[in-house]
């Protein structure tokens, strides 16, 4: 599992370092290429890894999903991402090998910097809040999780690109039905101008 982790990461690495790469000429200079809009809409999905406990748990990811639709708000090196996202898991308890499966409703207050200022072919780093609804087998909680990620997003045209993205996400407090609430993400999506 911690390879698949490792290469997930080492992907989105490869796609970054290849965007930044690139001709450093401006992207409106190019000929067929575009800057990005103002804002753009991506469609996501990937897999899941969540875990009530004080550790990390990675073991989770072939049983949990991840999908939603992101918008990003911004032409340049700032943006803000929102969206809805939707994170279904079978976590494990603090203390207990027995999985309990929560689905997780989720809108994303992330601030985006892009390392190339053009958000359209780009590394970034996003950090920010999730207020969330959580339901399952004994849990109905709302509360907010802090999430902090990587990723970057490959031109595929004139007016889209592929989206990478690895975050990291943790409750903020420890009320509630949920406790040590932690887990990873992983998504890919097309990202489009709008």
């Amino acid at each position: 599992m911690k390879l698949r982790i490792a290469l997930a990461f080492a992907a989105i690495a490869l796609a970054a370092g290849q965007a930044m790469a690139q001709d450093s000429t401006s992207i409106a200079e190019q000929p067929g290429r575009s800057n990005a809009a103002a804002l753009r809409l991506a469609p996501v999905a990937g897999a899941s890894s969540f875990a009530n406990s004080s550790t990390l748990n990675t073991g989770n990811f072939g049983n949990g999903f991840s999908a939603g639709l992101l918008a990003d708000f911004g032409p340049s090196y700032w943006n803000f991402e929102t969206g809805i996202l939707t994170l279904s898991a079978n976590t494990n308890r603090q203390g207990s090998s027995a999985s309990v499966n929560i689905n997780t409703w989720g809108i994303p207050l992330l601030a985006k910097v892009n390392f190339s200022g053009n958000p359209h072919e780009t590394v970034f780093l996003k950090a920010g809040a999730m207020p969330f609804l959580a339901s399952g087998q004994d849990v109905n909680d709302f509360n907010v999780m802090g999430v902090g990620g990587i990723g970057g997003n490959i031109p595929l045209g004139k007016n889209s690109s592929v989206l990478l993205d690895a975050t990291y996400n943790r409750l903020f407090s420890q009320s509630g039905d949920l406790s040590n609430y932690q887990g990873l993400a992983l998504l890919a999506g097309l990202s489009f101008n709008i």
